[in-house]
């Protein structure tokens, strides 16, 4: 198999060896064409056999032999064709009954015994065996087939002598077989086929035609020249063509084939190779209904099928030959190397491989259509009806070279089809653009199947840009009923000049990622520059992902990322997944989720994040597209049809800042975080946009539309995480906090939870605006709060809520403070029922700046319960500051009496605020000023005047430190107006004789008469100017004696007797006497019932004309 040996020395050897001592060849003519064997036309070769006479028409000759063998183990055995100078075909018959075993040489002579090439054609119905010691030097095409019939376009030539034998002038079109054909071995030939004198134009070719075709060991050299193995199991015909002496065999599509089987199979001649490269004209062609090619692994090299063009070959446009493997059952390739390649300074395009078959194993092998020169890459097709598997193995088309040639051209492509693909055990699909290397246009990689696709254990696709490479990424695109990764690589990247290439998933039914990643990134990481410099030099676009299926899972380190690591990014990319049902669940100490950052010392926009999907949920999962260079953070969309839910420590987020420990500068717009659903939960988890320290930009915003329900609580991991959405700027930062805007049908923030737009940098805190149709309700340590953080230089933001009610509970708060340097924000509410209860407050303070204004507006109740407050005051670190303005606009605000209900505008320093109340009615809230608050807390100290130490409801709206900047308290209620004082009764009382009817009567002839008897106060003060208090003495509502019990005179006026209506009696309304407060904190007015129940009434009939019923709502009968 050595290339470099002198091809003539070689040819010289051989013919010197016609003159050597004979060894054991067998070689007899038949009588039948003329032909002589040793110049006899019978006898039997017993050593060196000539081979002359046959029977010539035009450039063809035939030969006829009873047998042909060259059987010697020990020498050189030779069978020597001596031809006319006209002579291109050879065809020998073998008519006998005996294989033909060739151990020997075959070589074509000229008259003077020097090498004449030609094409040669051996037919053999019983079988052929090359062995250890065969040599085929013809020159031109050679094929050895066990078929009986040569096929003419004019007839046979066939095994069978006729007569007249047809021999022709024609190009020979096919073969024929009329029995099972007998199988043909290889048992470690090594076969070299050339022309000495014209080595640089060889055209050659090669074909065994069979049965069965077995190669064990050995090799086919044979440089240009096309290799053709395959059979038939039935009787049938195998076309062919002979073209420049090279043959291409033509198995009719229902053909019944015999196995192809090439290796290492007795362990005795080596693992076997065919070798056709060179200037590109070479070709490697398998037919079988099985093929297997399997080298051992214990040796130096795999078994070799090799094509292509050699270094320092090839030609511009030259398109190197193809490999094909075709069969109808299997095909099953281990521990073997097959190329087309272009090799190092070659010039032309790499070759074709194709592999065919019902199913297909690839496993511990290489197949390669590289670009290592100047041209185009290959492509590899491999098509199965029913199963692909990689087992170990890559496959690639790649332009350059690992070892950093140049080379130009476009990449390769990869296509894969099968019913099921699986690709495992660190398989890889390459179409990679090397360092050095330039592409020109773009290359594929494509898996196609009717089921599942699977990668496993390892397993990749890399089509990326190597640095110091140009050139764009080939695209990825991967099609079938289900797709799983587990611990597995989709790379698409580009550390060099040009674009990140695209990557596509289509599924009918899955997609499922399990510690597997799939990237479509800029440059290199940090660790990967110092093993592979040159990613920081890296510029183009981020490439796209979009994977769609029905239901896409990502778990346990499952992962998609298209960041910018190093370099410039001239366009980011989008990262796109479209389903019924998403998940991200990880139980696993590895990121899960979907990544699109711009990394430390990278230029460029970070790519953006669309999911579209029905259902939507997380579990410890990261959705993150953030920058910390120079760049801004890409756009989060989520579209969830109908419920999203985020849980156990999910972060969504869109930050300017590595985090919060870097120390590099990042400037940047934060991305805008969209989200819609139908209904949202974000349990133990968390939406960001903001900036980190060390970042300054432009704020974004969260926008979260859900058409039911959101729902914010710590439900997973209670305390472990505040729950909920932050738009902040952390301590360092420069910029705004972004905005948070939600609509919903209902919104409930539970436990531990917050909405928070606030800013410890340098920058005013975000707003937030709600606009919920039904309700909001905050229980718990929960708040909303665009607040300015105690490191904040700033103001704090703005708070706008609508909605119909809004219930604040349990130390639930509402918040637009500033604890930094700045000013308090606004808090705008608009709710027709507004509660606070149990340690809830609304807060507009600001520690060193004013107080911000608070506006609640509604259409029913302001109901303030158990120490709840609403607050905007000034300068509570004793600084500074005006307090804020509080304007409530109420039907009724209310409270219950001493439970430490506070609305407070007051100031340290400053003037105190304004507090206006526009209420029908107030309940149990008491203004005070400051000289109030001062006797009541016993203190002048301003730092204690504080009303939040009373235990009753206050109003107060002052300076704590100077009393002459008081602010003020306007109460404005149409039905009490304090400032009237109190007015005078008649003293003149109605004649109450003249007002009663005569015409009622008792409804029993022996009742008393009516009557109205005073009996107490029943709970009233003694003075109208007196506080009514509990300690009230309480005076029982009490009938007159005999009421009920004696017979009254009935009065003299007349009227029709009247009959009592068959009804009971209704339950007596009774006047309040206190009020009582029960356990959880309810007050209700009560009285005593009366001992003894009332006179029956007066039947209605009687008096309908005279009386009017007043009925008292809630107490009717």
């Amino acid at each position: 198999m050595v290339r470099t040996r002198s091809l003539t020395a070689y040819v010289a050897s051989i013919v010197t060896s016609l003159f050597a001592v004979p060894a054991w060849a067998q070689v007899q003519a038949d009588l039948t064409l003329g032909t002589l064997v040793n110049n006899s036309p019978t006898a039997a070769c017993l050593g060196v056999c000539e081979v002359t006479g046959g029977t010539v028409r035009g450039r063809n000759v035939f030969h006829s032999l009873r047998q042909f063998s060259l059987p010697s183990t020990n020498s050189l055995d030779v069978a020597g064709f001596i031809l006319e100078p006209t002579i291109q075909n050879v065809f020998v018959r073998v008519t006998g009954e005996s294989i033909s075993n060739l151990n020997g040489a075959i070589i074509t002579l000229d008259a003077a015994r020097l090498f004449q090439p030609a094409n040669f054609f051996l037919l053999n119905p019983n079988g052929i065996v090359l062995g250890r010691n065969g040599r085929i030097l013809v020159g031109g095409a050679f094929l050895a087939s066990t078929a009986d019939r040569l096929l003419f376009p004019e007839g046979t030539f066939s095994t069978h002598p006729v007569t007249p034998p047809l021999l022709t002038v024609s190009t020979p079109i096919g073969l024929g077989f009329t029995n099972p054909p007998q199988p043909i071995r290889s048992n470690g030939a090594i076969l070299a086929f050339f022309d000495p004198n014209n080595a640089s134009a060889l055209f050659s070719g090669f074909a065994l035609v069979g049965g069965d075709v077995v190669l064990d060991g050995g090799g086919i050299n044979m440089a240009d020249s096309r290799i053709e193995l395959g059979g038939l199991r039935s009787p049938g015909t195998v076309g062919f063509t002979l073209n420049q002496a090279q043959i291409q065999l033509a198995f009719p599509a229902t053909a019944d084939l015999a196995d192809v089987t090439i290796g290492n199979l007795s362990g005795q001649f080596g693992n076997p190779a065919l070798l056709v490269s060179g200037e590109g004209f070479g070709a490697i062609a398998l037919h079988g209904r099985n093929i297997t090619i399997a080298g051992a692994a214990n040796l130096p090299t795999q078994a070799l099928l090799i094509a292509g063009i050699d270094s320092n070959r090839g030609a511009p446009a030259r398109q190197a030959g193809a490999i094909t493997l075709t069969a109808t059952n299997q095909i099953n390739i281990q521990n073997t190397a097959i190329g087309s390649n272009v090799n190092a300074s070659g010039v032309g395009n790499s070759g074709r491989i194709e592999i065919q078959a019902d199913s297909i194993r690839f496993a511990e092998s290489l197949l390669n259509v590289g670009q290592g020169g100047s041209g185009n890459a290959g492509s590899v097709l491999i098509r199965a009806r029913d199963t692909v598997l990689l087992d170990n193995g890559d496959i690639g088309s790649n332009l350059g070279t690992r070892t950093g040639v140049s080379a130009s051209g476009r990449p390769g492509e990869v296509l894969i089809e099968g019913k099921t693909i699986a690709i495992q055990n660190e398989s890889q699909l390459q179409s990679v653009v090397f360092s050095g290397a330039t592409a020109i246009g773009t290359g594929r990689v494509t898996l196609r199947a009717q089921s599942n696709i699977s990668f496993t254990g390892g397993s990749a696709i890399l089509t990326d840009v190597s640095p110091f490479a140009v050139g764009n990424g080939s695209e990825i695109e991967v099609q079938g009923r289900s797709l799983t990764m587990t611990d597995s690589l989709f790379s698409s990247s580009s550390a060099g000049q040009g674009n990140a290439g695209s990557i596509r998933v289509q599924a009918d039914e899955s997609v499922r990622l399990t510690g597997s990643l799939i990237s479509s990134d800029l440059g290199l990481t940090d660790q990967e520059r110092q093993l592979q410099p040159g990613g920081e030099l890296a510029r183009g676009q981020v490439g796209a992902i979009a994977i769609n299926a029905p239901s896409i899972l990502l778990e346990n380190g499952g992962f998609i990322t298209a960041a910018v690591l190093s370099g410039t990014a001239t366009q980011p990319g989008v990262v796109s997944l479209q389903g019924r049902d998403i998940a991200f669940l990880n139980d696993d100490v590895r990121a899960t989720g979907i990544f699109t950052n711009v990394f430390p010392g990278a230029t460029g926009t970070g790519s953006d994040i669309r999911i579209e999907a029905s259902r939507l949920t997380t579990r410890r999962a990261d959705i993150t597209t953030s920058s910390a260079a120079i760049g801004n953070a890409g756009n989060i969309t989520l579209n969830v049809n109908e419920q999203l839910t985020l849980t156990r420590g999910t972060v969504v987020s869109s930050n300017i800042g590595g985090n919060r420990n870097s120390t590099t500068r990042a400037v940047g717009a934060v991305g805008t975080i969209a989200i819609s659903a139908g209904d949202a939960v974000i349990d133990s988890s968390q939406i960001q946009a903001g900036f980190f320290p060390n970042a300054s930009g432009t704020p974004g915003i969260v926008r979260l539309n859900a058409r039911n329900s959101v729902i914010i609580n710590n439900q997973s991991l209670g305390r472990e995480i505040l729950s909920g959405i932050f738009t902040n700027g952390e301590d360092g930062s420069i910029g705004d906090g972004s905005d948070i805007q939600i609509s919903a049908r209902r919104l409930s923030l539970l436990g531990y939870a917050t909405l928070e737009a606030g800013s410890n940098g340098r920058g005013n805190a975000g707003s937030i605006n709600l606009q919920i149709d039904e309700s909001i309700d905050l229980d718990g340590d929960v708040s909303i709060s665009s607040r300015l953080g105690t490191t904040g230089i700033g103001g704090g933001g703005q708070v706008s809520i609508a909605t119909p009610r809004l219930s604040l509970n349990n130390t639930a708060e509402i918040n637009v403070s500033s604890a930094g340097q700045g000013s308090a924000g606004n808090l705008n509410i608009l709710a027709g029922t507004l509660t606070l209860d149990n340690d809830a407050s609304i807060q507009s303070n600001a520690r060193q700046g004013d107080g911000g204004n608070i506006f609640l507006r509604g259409d029913r109740v302001l109901l303030l319960r158990r120490n709840s407050s609403i607050e905007t005051a000034a300068g509570l670190d004793g600084a500074g500051g005006d307090g804020g303005n509080i304007f409530i606009d109420f039907p009724f605000v209310v409270s219950a009496p001493n439970e430490n209900n506070d609305i407070i505008a007051n100031a340290f320093e400053g003037r105190g605020g304004q507090i206006t109340i526009n209420a029908r009615n107030i309940y149990w809230f008491q203004p005070r000023d400051r000289s109030q608050l001062t006797q009541l807390l016993g203190t002048t100290d301003p730092r204690l005047l504080n009303p939040r130490r009373l235990p009753t409801n206050d109003i107060t709206a002052f300076s704590q430190n100077n009393p002459a900047l008081s602010g003020q308290v306007i109460l404005n209620t149409p039905d009490l107006d304090p400032s009237r004082g109190l007015s005078a009764l008649p003293v003149n009382l109605v004649d109450p004789s003249q007002s009663i009817s005569q015409a009622c009567q008792p409804t029993n002839a022996t009742s008393a008469t009516s009557r109205f008897v005073v009996t107490g106060r029943g709970g009233l003060p003694a003075s109208p100017e007196a506080t009514l208090t509990n300690e009230q003495p309480l005076v029982d509502l009490v009938l007159p004696i005999g009421l009920g019990s004696q017979p009254v005179a009935s009065p003299t006026a007349t009227a029709p007797p009247m009959t009592p209506p068959v009804a009971a009696a209704a339950e007596a309304i009774v006047e309040a006497q206190t009020w009582t407060q029960a356990s959880n904190g309810d007050v209700y007015l009560v009285a005593a019932l009366p001992s003894s129940q009332l006179a029956p009434n007066l039947a209605p009939s009687a008096c309908q004309s005279h009386l009017e019923l007043l009925e008292v709502p809630g107490n009717r009968p």
